[in-house]
């Protein structure tokens, strides 16, 4: 995967400049300069809206994540919430998985794979695939003014996590900033312009879900639903279910000054506003992998009632203050650093031939960035997709697959003093310690607790899809990446309660899982792990085949 591919996946259309870190001297002599400098060495920005989904800009507070398109006669926001899945609380263990353990065993040590292949299908979970992650819905915004716009600029400052899109209509110039606020819990979306009374649209909701509502009330929105049963297309690894599954709710407010609000049934219509700010909060059932009998519309009360009193002004500000803590703690100079004088996407296309220290060095800040808006306490962990998902029928489910890739949304947090942002992962680790202990006794008659390839929001821990599943290493990966935490930390509090236990744990499996290879086989006498996978490799047997 190249760079451009990779920053496409994550939400990005590319990216571009670096942090430059300017000595007192230089700062004192050229403040004003250096300040907007650095504005620019850490923002996004096009000179056009999205087309398509890749290229909208990523926002996101942990638990709600969004993508801004920018459109000039129209704006599309298409929201996620982290706990929107498929499914319902289950228990995806095996009973019957032990009675063909030994004779896999056997073919395996036979080297007949082929064998032990037909045979492997008994070992998988009850269902053998998992669910998907779900987009919540798209929040739309029809404008009713000129929409001739000159000097259009769609960009994301990933200092503040704001974005912005400007541009100017005649003497008119707009400007929308958005933003997902952790401590308020909310995606705010503010319009303005240069001159009073020309904030006129429309707003409305779309969601994919077929059996949702979406209701008006003065100067509000309301959407509730539930999901419904389905089965999905062939070769989306994605398991088919029976509902009703998780109940959803989300709530758009509307603080605006001037103008005129009113509702038909299902949209708002403002006409000759000075400003607008809407507030879009989003809820689910869920409240832990065993339990989805929360009330969805209750907590968008709540949370709506804790900010009733907070202007667009108050809620930017903490926003930025709270973001900006876990941003501000890393800078990054690279040498031979050029500067960056083009929109975002064709300086990407440039550095195709030519690779510019500051697009790298900004590459890496967009790492944090993305890690931040993805993964905070009390969320869930980063997934295939961050946060960010569009599809009912995501790839891979867009889950948590920890044969590689929940672990490489991590990597980079301790290096980049995040820490705070891994603690969903060890809220999941924890979970699965519980579900993979079952799973250890019941598939394996072991101790400990065992993990595979791919987990889901209600923490599968057995063998899922084929037999490439059958990788019980899974559970000693992620309880590695705890010791990290401790190795960069050295918090004994946290080496007692979280890392030792999960070490301790995969251990205990491990060793009540490893086998003897039996006597006339290659290595007779050593133990080994079998059955097991190296994934995404292939292997040649003694016989060449």
């Amino acid at each position: 995967m190249n760079r451009r591919q990779f920053l496409a996946n994550a939400g990005m259309a590319g990216v571009a400049a670096h942090l430059l870190k300017m000595s007192s001297n230089a700062l004192e002599s050229n403040i004003g300069k250096e300040v907007d400098d650095a504005a620019s060495k850490l923002t996004l920005w096009y000179d056009k809206p999205a087309s398509v989904w890749n290229e909208a800009l990523s926002l996101g507070n942990g638990r709600i994540g969004a993508m801004v398109f920018g459109s000039v006669d129209s704006e599309r926001i298409q929201l996620n919430e982290a706990t929107l899945w498929t499914g319902k609380p289950h228990d995806y263990t095996n009973p019957g998985a032990r009675k063909n353990l030994e004779a896999i065993r056997k073919l395996i040590f036979d080297e007949d794979v082929e064998g032990a292949e037909l045979l492997a299908p008994s070992l998988l979970g009850i269902p053998p695939q998992l669910h998907a992650y779900q987009p919540f819905c798209d929040l739309y915004l029809d404008f009713f003014t000129d929409t001739h716009a000159e000097n259009y600029r769609r960009s994301l400052d990933i200092r503040s996590a704001i974005t912005t899109v400007s541009y100017k209509c005649g003497e008119i110039e707009f400007s929308r900033e958005a933003f997902v606020s952790f401590p308020d819990q909310v995606f705010v979306l503010h319009l303005s312009a240069n001159q009073p009374g020309q904030q006129s649209l429309k707003i409305s909701l779309f969601t994919p879900h077929d059996n949702a509502e979406v209701a008006a009330a003065p100067a509000a929105l309301s959407l509730t639903g539930e999901l419904r049963p389905h089965n999905p297309p062939a070769g989306s690894w994605i398991t088919a279910w029976e509902g009703p599954g998780m109940k959803f709710a989300g709530q758009v407010r509307l603080l605006h000054l001037g103008g005129t609000v009113a509702n038909s049934e299902d949209a708002l219509m403002i006409e000759g506003a000075d400003e607008v700010t809407i507030l879009v909060d989003l809820a689910t059932s869920f409240v832990n992998y065993r339990d989805i009998s929360g009330d969805p519309v209750a907590r968008l009360q709540e949370r709506s009632s804790r900010r009733s009193t907070l202007s667009y002004a108050e809620m930017r500000s903490r926003h930025i203050a709270d973001y900006g803590a876990l941003f501000s703690r890393v800078e990054l100079q690279l040498e031979g650093s050029s500067p960056l004088d083009s929109s975002t996407d064709r300086e990407l296309a440039g550095a195709e031939t030519a690779a510019n220290p500051s697009l790298m060095a900004l590459y890496y800040q967009v790492g944090r960035y993305l890690l931040i808006s993805a993964s905070r306490p009390g969320s869930q962990p980063a997934n295939l997709q961050g946060i960010w998902n569009k599809s009912l029928w995501p790839w891979w489910g867009s889950k948590w697959t920890t044969n590689i890739n929940l672990q490489m949304n991590y990597w980079p947090a301790e290096t980049g003093a995040l820490p705070e942002c891994v603690e969903p992962f060890y809220d999941l680790l924890a979970d699965l310690r519980v579900t993979g202990a079952e799973v250890a006794k019941v598939h394996y008659g072991c101790m400990g607790f065992v993990f595979h390839h791919n987990a889901d929001i209600w923490r599968a821990a057995t063998p899922v899809d084929g037999s490439w599943g059958l990788w019980p290493v899974g559970g000693a990966w992620l309880a590695l990446q705890a010791w990290e935490h401790y190795a960069f930390s050295l918090d004994k509090e946290f080496l007692r309660t979280t890392a030792y236990p999960a070490l301790k744990e995969s251990v205990e499996f491990m060793l009540s899982f490893l086998v003897e290879i039996p006597a006339g086989k290659p290595f007779a006498g050593h133990l080994a792990t079998n059955p097991t996978s190296s994934p995404e490799n292939g292997f040649v047997l003694q016989n060449g085949a």
